[in-house]
């Protein structure tokens, strides 16, 4: 599985760019699970109308999500946030995920750490 996936490039130097941030197995303050909370807001984005993933069904090749990579999403394991990077070559993007990844988790921990407390 791919942890980065350029969608396209908008002009030299930047790229809209998928990023699969793995979500941990662990629970919210409110003991919520992480990934529950994640399948939760995937179901509710399906449900509006919205695809599981910005890529198209398909191998996993090409620009596409495997079944099994959007299984991950599907299930909260794996979060998929689109972002626009400028300024990077393609050689960069593998060296930027670690960075990108504990950026957009922290962001995700922080909006949801109390979601499902009830007072």
């Amino acid at each position: 599985m791919a942890n980065s996936h350029i969608l396209e490039q908008l002009a030299p130097g930047r790229f809209r760019v998928v990023y699969h941030v793995a979500i941990p197995a662990t629970n919210n303050a409110a003991g919520v699970p992480w990934r529950t909370i994640m399948a939760q807001q995937v179901a509710a984005s399906v449900a509006a109308g919205n695809t599981a993933s910005a890529l198209p069904d398909g191998d996993g090749t090409a620009g596409t999500i495997s079944a099994a990579e959007k299984a991950q999403v599907i299930s909260g394991a794996i979060y998929e946030a689109v972002r626009e990077e400028k300024g990077q070559t393609l050689a960069a993007f593998a060296g930027m995920f670690s960075q990108r990844s504990a950026e957009i988790l922290a962001a995700l921990q922080a909006r949801y750490q109390q979601y499902g407390r009830t007072v």
